[in-house]
């Protein structure tokens, strides 16, 4: 080769050296615009996807708060902000002058890439009343959440219907015998979503609320749940007793030893027709159900009973009778507790009985 072509070869090299180091630059380039391109429209698409969810939640609620307004005549607004967010649907709470008067429940149906969802129409929770059977001397709080609402805004005294004249069975009774038994009245707590919003308390004591017949509601000042459970049980075993006795199979003394001494329930055991259910072989306590132990005072409880008496007749075939008792437990001066008194037949409208294991 001569040194013309030598120098000539060196030049060429030279030059695709250059367009070598050219090219990668430029496929350099080429791969950064291409990443940056696609994340743009990447960011693009995203912030356009947040903003179709936000879009369509707000245009969900929007919805709501018309149709609340329109149902209410209240002004309403809402934040914006959840109040629960769970993966498939997410709450917003509407509010009226600071206070929270409905809920929109949106559930997520399908979604576009990782952030957008399109939504149900949303479900409004709307406000409802709750009567309450309280003890006169307690008190009520509302709650929303955690944040405790103005009860002079959300509690009234009210008659609520056919329950308007309640009292506690036997009061005229205790009373007599000096045990003394609380008043009770109507409250009703209106423009809440759900009873559990209502606490009432007396002395610090909360009171259990659950409902009676005919969806209303009761505030007991219920036992502590140890003692609960032996009333209960106590009371239980005292229907017993009290069951042998009418169906022949128990003596009268035996049963007037768990009765206070200045009951009258003692003498009007002593006129009871013991021949309902005839002679038979066997008898049988079936399906009891006891209520709560409720607190009339420190040495004063009542509990409703419910449970099947069922007599094994030996000409008559089997008897089966439906017991329903009020039975109310006295501590007497030695420390025993005993009936003060006891009254059959009732109608459990109030402080409804459930099942008891024995």
């Amino acid at each position: 080769m001569t040194k013309e072509e030598k120098k000539a070869y060196k030049q060429r090299r030279k030059e695709l050296m250059k367009f070598g180091t050219a090219a990668k630059v430029l496929y350099l380039l080429f791969i950064l615009a291409l990443l940056g391109g696609s994340a743009y429209f990447l960011k693009l698409t995203w912030n356009e996807c947040a903003a179709y969810q936000q879009a369509s939640a707000a245009t969900r609620v929007s919805q709501a708060i018309e149709h609340v307004e329109e149902v209410t005549g209240l002004e309403v607004k809402t934040n914006m902000i959840p109040v629960q967010s769970e993966e498939n649907q997410m709450i917003y709470r509407l509010y009226s002058d600071g206070k929270g008067i409905a809920d929109v429940t949106i559930n997520k149906t399908r979604n576009c890439g990782i952030v957008l969802s399109i939504y149900d129409e949303p479900k409004i929770k709307g406000l409802r009343s709750f009567d309450i059977l309280v003890p006169v001397n307690s008190s009520a709080s509302v709650y929303e959440g955690e944040t405790i609402l103005d009860a002079a805004e959300h509690v009234t005294d009210c008659e609520s219907g056919e329950h308007r004249y309640f009292t506690v069975p036997g009061k005229t009774t205790v009373n007599n015998l000096g045990m003394g038994v609380p008043e009770f009245k109507w409250i009703r707590v209106s423009d809440i979503y759900d009873i559990s919003q209502v606490s009432i308390s007396i002395d610090d004591r909360q009171l259990k609320v659950y409902p009676m017949e005919k969806n209303f509601y009761f505030a007991g000042d219920i036992a502590d749940p140890d003692f609960n459970e032996v009333l209960r049980r106590y009371a239980a075993h005292l229907a017993d007793l009290y069951s042998f006795y009418i169906s022949s199979d128990l003596s009268y003394n035996e049963l007037s030893s768990v009765i206070c001494y200045n009951a009258p329930l003692r003498s009007r055991l002593l006129d009871v027709t013991l021949t309902w259910y005839g002679a038979h072989n066997g008898t049988e306590v079936k399906e009891m159900k006891v209520s709560d132990g409720l607190r009339l005072s420190d040495s004063l409880y009542l509990l409703n009973l419910d449970y099947i008496y069922l007599s094994h007749g030996i000409y008559s075939g089997d008897v089966e009778d439906r017991i329903r008792l009020c039975i109310l437990l006295h501590l007497d001066s030695d420390g025993a507790w005993r009936i003060a008194e006891l009254i059959n037949h009732i109608e459990p409208n109030w402080m409804v009985p459930y099942e008891l294991e024995r």
